[in-house]
């Protein structure tokens, strides 16, 4: 019997075009999978979602996502050493200037662990291009399975992400640079890789990631 599995991934490129956001599907030994692109922060212009994606996911029997982020909530954080420890003055002085542009107390940061300023700085740059946590389309999903009775597999466990980032070499310093790195550039292509979603437009999706690829000359080291 053919089961219909809806599957939420970070971001994916489908050879099917879309209006709307990007959906494809795939099968095997007699299951069938409905794929689509996920954001973890969303708008209200987001919904309706595609009726297909809809449809399918009412008659599916499970919903797969990256990590089920509303029931596995027994976490713990790694002890780290706090960013401080990691930066020399130069960039400290360059994290002062993005936490402001943030609107994040530099002090603060400076006392959390790398991977956790690098977070919260991404975080916060999601909120002031409009976006909520709470309209996440992979969120949208999770919150109707208990009504809707829908067992929920997740690729990953959140203590599993954690760890990937806490544990990373220098607690996390790569993602923090990186973060300070491209921060002017992301506001940029943020938005557009954004809109680019929404409308299904792979070929600019594409574009976008290629030009993520590109070196960046930066003042962060």
């Amino acid at each position: 019997m053919t089961r219909f599995i809806t599957l939420i991934f970070t971001l994916f490129f489908s050879s099917f075009s879309f209006s709307t956001p990007q959906v494809w599907q795939a099968s095997k030994e007699g299951v069938t999978f409905t794929i689509m692109g996920s954001v973890h922060a969303g708008r209200p212009d987001f919904y309706p979602l595609p009726e297909i994606i809809v449809t399918r996911f009412n008659n599916a029997d499970a919903l797969i996502v990256e990590a089920d982020i509303i029931n596995d909530t027994n976490v713990r954080f790694p002890k780290s050493k706090p960013t401080r420890t990691h930066l020399n003055a130069s960039q400290k002085q360059v994290l002062a200037n993005v936490a402001a542009d943030a609107g994040l107390p530099t002090e603060n940061l400076l006392n959390l662990p790398p991977w956790q300023v690098a977070m919260a700085l991404q975080m916060q740059q999601v909120n002031s291009m409009g976006l909520n946590q709470l309209l996440g389309v992979d969120l949208y999903f999770l919150s109707q399975t208990t009504a809707k009775n829908k067992p929920v597999i997740a690729l990953e466990t959140v203590q599993q992400q954690i760890d990937l980032l806490a544990k990373a070499e220098n607690d996390g310093l790569e993602l923090l640079t990186d973060t300070l790195k491209y921060w002017e550039l992301s506001k940029d292509f943020m938005p557009c890789l954004i809109d680019s979603w929404l409308a299904g437009d792979e070929e600019k999706l594409t574009a976008i990631v290629d030009d993520m690829a590109l070196p960046v000359t930066s003042n962060t080291s």
